[in-house]
């Protein structure tokens, strides 16, 4: 389906954040969302009426199955992790 000559396009945003299997429950995913959305919709510099165009997904993760370095991940050791960050920033 092509575009008509004059047709504007508005941009589109697809975002996936990744957690644990298990770890949020539904208002956290809620809230995850409604940040998320906010967020792209102010970097792309698009109006609220605009963030139907903006999906969040979230994938959820099977502990384990995470890896980095060639090592796997455990969540626990992810969230110290973070943890380290926010405490030194």
């Amino acid at each position: 389906m092509g575009r008509r000559a004059g047709q504007r396009v508005l941009p589109g945003a697809g975002v996936v954040p990744c957690r644990g299997r298990g770890r949020q429950r539904i208002r956290r995913k809620a809230g995850l969302v409604t940040d998320v959305t906010e967020q792209v919709l102010a970097a792309a510099g698009l109006a609220d009426g605009d963030a139907w165009r903006v999906w969040v997904l979230i994938h959820e993760q099977p502990e384990g199955t995470w890896g980095a370095g060639g090592s796997v991940v455990k969540f626990k050791e992810l969230a110290a992790l973070a943890q380290g960050q926010r405490d030194n920033a």
